[in-house]
């Protein structure tokens, strides 16, 4: 962003306006009845530059040193930047709220958006994602959260399904196994299921299982598969995701699900958008993601090099800063001119 120079050249023209009324030797200004075109003049230059001046000390107190003089409360950002920092989770806290947020979210238009960019989508490149995605969970040991719930959910299956899978199991080992089923009975499956269950408890509570390892090796493969660009992975994984992308049944059930799953309907897009809104305001707030996210800038804003911590205020507020320059100038100016007649009003 280019930056204006227009407090600087208010200043220039407060302090040229100034010395020219001074200094120019062809009209007195002094013995001449007041008021006079020069007088005022005078004093509308010389407040002008004492405005800009006060003005250009005080936006360049903010940022560094008036012309590098140790005086005090100076240089301000740079010294309280960690105080700055430790304000934003606080400001963000009390300015944008949970409900806030939800009336706001409740406004974006989620299904319009949806289906305008739905064609973008086609340049989304879903292997990299996928397996950037598998590392990082794999690192952040979600592999072992998940086998955890999946044990757990498989043994919670069983033991309430336990007599109906036992006579399931029977009958289709009957039916399949000719002879040989005449060896197995419903005591032998039900002792099976048993295995199963202890068997699920031992993956449900070690981490260091066999098929925990296993299942954590084929996932390592199929991320570093999908990093390959001719791997026969990475290419049905592309092909049914734009399969996915090209099917209209598919997209439109997937909206009928979202809507289910929000108890909105959704046929009507401004119910199921409201209904969004309110869900992920709602995620929002229990996810605590605001307080992370303006913590997370807090410690950022405290880590950061000062002098680009300057800069970056600078350049995003230097602007505004420029004409508040202006305005203690011209400010300064028409007060000199006021305080001038005043001055010499004569009162009986």
């Amino acid at each position: 962003m280019k930056r204006n120079h227009w407090g600087t050249i208010s200043l220039l023209v407060a302090a040229l306006g100034w010395l020219f009324v001074r200094f120019q030797p062809w009209w007195p200004t002094k013995d001449q009845t007041f008021p006079n075109l020069w007088q005022l003049a005078d004093a509308l230059f010389s407040s002008a530059l004492v405005g800009g001046l006060a003005d250009w000390f005080a936006v360049t107190a903010l940022f560094r040193r008036p012309l590098g003089l140790p005086l005090p409360h100076v240089d301000v950002l740079r010294r309280r930047k960690n105080d700055v920092a430790k304000a934003v989770p606080h400001f963000v806290a009390q300015l944008l709220t949970p409900e806030l947020l939800t009336a706001e979210l409740e406004k974006i238009d989620f299904v319009g958006l949806l289906d305008s960019n739905w064609h973008h989508l086609e340049r989304f490149d879903a292997p990299s994602t996928v397996s950037r995605l598998l590392r990082h969970g794999l690192e952040a040991g979600w592999d072992r959260t998940a086998g955890t719930a999946v044990a757990g959910i498989l043994k919670e299956a069983v033991q309430k399904n336990r007599s109906t899978l036992t006579a399931y199991l029977t009958d289709l080992i009957r039916r399949n196994a000719g002879w040989k089923a005449l060896f197995l009975g419903s005591g032998t499956i039900d002792k099976f299921l048993e295995t199963g269950l202890t068997e699920l408890t031992r993956l449900q509570n070690d981490f260091g299982h066999p098929l925990r390892e296993f299942f954590r090796q084929t996932l390592v493969l199929y991320a570093f598969d999908l990093t390959l660009p001719s791997s026969e992975g990475r290419q049905t994984l592309e092909k049914l995701f734009h399969d996915s992308l090209a099917d209209e049944e598919l997209k439109a059930s997937g909206l009928k699900i979202l809507a289910q799953g929000l108890e909105a309907p959704s046929d009507h897009p401004e119910v199921l958008n409201k209904a969004i809104g309110r869900w992920l305001g709602l995620a929002i707030e229990r996810t605590k993601a605001l307080e992370h996210t303006a913590k997370a800038v807090g410690e950022l804003l405290t880590k950061i090099d000062p002098d680009l911590f300057i800069q970056q205020a600078e350049r995003a507020v230097g602007q505004d800063l420029q004409y508040i320059r202006v305005n203690g100038a011209v400010v300064g100016g028409l007060a000199g001119v006021a305080l001038s007649l005043l001055s010499h009003l004569r009162i009986p």
